[in-house]
């Protein structure tokens, strides 16, 4: 591939839920559903062989960093919070894993995971729609594996070179003051929250866009389609308002079934948007 309308970057993970094991990431999910929205769609990434052949069964291009481990977390959900343990870890994307043809991405989205991504990368992309997820950032873990959150500086790189900005509500675990700082540093800032919607800081100026009813089985990347349905609207010439409808909408399929299945189509969406 050249130059691919959408380019995602973060760790392929395990995801191990109850007794069931799943590739993950927030990247792939990403990816996959620029896929599916009609997006030629390119996946930069890191993991073991094991898990980096089985990437082959998607329609994206992958470079590649293979690393002794894949990343892996132990996920327990309850009452819409999440616990995680992460098991273990691969090895960091740096400059050099991103195919030089790929600079000139369309559209990027830095979805790390694990603190796998340093907030250079956003540089290698000046003219691309610029899209992060913010979660990768703000955590930190013990010996054990056991995750826990910590505040991403406001001003910092990763805020500050990003033309829109995801956090999940419960990434910021209560700390609503972090958003009006996050929201000064970033034209865009959307704060995803689950069941209850969006909320978007446009310039400063906060609006919410309301969930569409699912019922949940598994939120597990819901998050990160929800980030790739609204940049691949944006750069359509969608108003923001009308990318995040569309993007909680598709967030609503996501919830609706185990792992990576749940991903719509392009049709699934609009079917249920004009239901």
């Amino acid at each position: 591939m050249s130059a691919p309308d959408f380019l995602a970057i973060g760790h392929l993970t395990i995801d191990l839920v109850a007794r069931r094991r799943q590739l993950g990431g927030a990247a792939l999910y990403a990816a996959l559903a620029a896929s599916r929205l009609g997006m030629q769609t390119a996946l930069v990434t890191s993991g073991a062989p094991a898990e980096l052949i089985l990437l082959s069964r998607f329609p994206l291009s992958v470079a590649s960093q293979p690393a002794a481990q894949t990343t892996t977390f132990r996920n327990a959900y309850k009452d819409q919070s999440r616990r995680q343990r992460l098991l273990a870890r691969a090895a960091p994307i740096v400059p050099a894993n991103i195919p030089v043809q790929w600079a000139v991405a369309r559209i990027v989205y830095l979805a790390p995971v694990a603190g796998e991504l340093g907030p250079e990368l956003l540089h290698l992309f000046p003219a691309s729609l610029r899209g992060i997820g913010m979660q990768g950032w703000m955590r930190s873990w013990d010996e054990h594996g056991k995750i826990h959150g910590i505040p991403l500086p406001a001003a910092g790189a990763e805020l500050t070179a990003a033309a829109v900005a995801f956090v999940s509500a419960e990434d910021l675990d209560g700390a609503v003051d972090l958003i009006d700082r996050y929201a000064c540093h970033t034209p865009c800032l959307v704060v995803t929250r689950g069941a209850e919607g969006a909320d978007l800081y446009l310039n400063g100026q906060k609006h919410t866009s309301p969930a569409f009813s699912a019922t949940s089985v598994d939120p597990t990347g819901a998050g990160d389609v929800f980030a790739a349905a609204f940049l691949v609207q944006l750069s359509q010439g969608a108003d923001p308002l009308v990318a995040a409808r569309f993007a909680n909408c598709a967030a609503s399929f996501v919830v609706e079934r185990r792992g990576l299945a749940g991903v719509p189509t392009l049709d699934q969406i609009q079917s249920r948007l004009h239901a």
